[in-house]
């Protein structure tokens, strides 16, 4: 009878043991499979592309807001047209996220040529895996006058106003603009403007004031003349005025 009682109680044990043992088994499948379909309902619905310049850091990049239900870490990864590539990780989110993936060349450049711009989402490991991809084309960074006065001038020193513009569709960061007489050795001497060094947005326009002094050694080469001035600003573009020089 006690035998009887004792493979009984063994063979009790023996099957809770294979229960817990399957109920493990059932609830690490169930997980996984959890997981697997968590990974498969990432869904961007929208993603708007801007561009961007960093102030703290004196950068360019671009702006990347996407709308969705993304269910694990991505990456938003840039290929930019000038050759470097730049990524940001995206967290798991329902609704609306921005980042901003720069060029992090470390305070440069001052304007960002044209081209295209090669934007993928794709899962945190696993580049192949690719949630969106598209090419945007920008124009760059633009800068150029609009206005200038005055057209002639009365002495040899005195203040240029200029109306600047950012004509493209990236940011422009202005260095320190400068007046030069095109074929002469730095026509207006010790120009500087009291702004110093600042941002134009893309469609911006601003005005600056440039004080200058043509040196006496060059006077007699521009005396009466019509020259072409080229408006310097650091790497940017360099938009060109006309400009009458005194006849006395």
């Amino acid at each position: 009878m006690f035998e009887e009682r004792k493979g009984i109680a063994s063979s009790t044990i023996v099957i809770l043991v294979i229960i817990v043992i399957g109920i493990g088994i059932g609830v690490y499948f169930i997980s996984s499979s959890g997981e697997e379909r968590g990974q498969e309902k990432t869904t961007i619905y929208n993603v708007d592309v801007s561009p961007h310049y960093n102030f703290a850091t004196s950068e360019f990049g671009l702006e990347v807001t996407i709308s969705g239900n993304v269910r694990e870490k991505i990456y938003a990864e840039v290929e930019f047209p000038m050759g470097l590539e730049s990524s940001e990780p995206i967290y798991p989110f329902s609704g609306e996220r921005t980042v901003y993936v720069m060029m992090q060349m470390g305070g440069g450049p001052y304007w960002v040529e044209g081209g295209d711009y090669k934007l993928n989402t794709h899962r945190a490991g696993f580049p192949s895996e690719t949630y969106y991809e598209k090419t945007y084309t920008f124009e760059g960074s633009g800068f150029d006058v609009i206005s200038y006065y005055p057209h002639e001038l009365s002495s040899w020193s005195g203040t240029m106003s200029l109306t600047v513009t950012n004509d493209g569709d990236f940011p422009s960061k202005i260095e320190n603009p400068t007046l030069v007489v095109e074929g002469f050795n730095r026509g207006f001497d010790e120009t500087f403007i009291e702004e110093g060094s600042f941002v134009l947005e893309p469609g911006e326009t601003r005005q600056i004031h440039i004080p200058f002094t043509v040196p006496e050694s060059q006077r007699n080469s521009l005396r009466g003349q019509t020259k072409d001035v080229i408006l310097e600003a650091g790497a940017l573009p360099q938009p060109h005025i006309n400009i009458t020089f005194p006849s006395d």
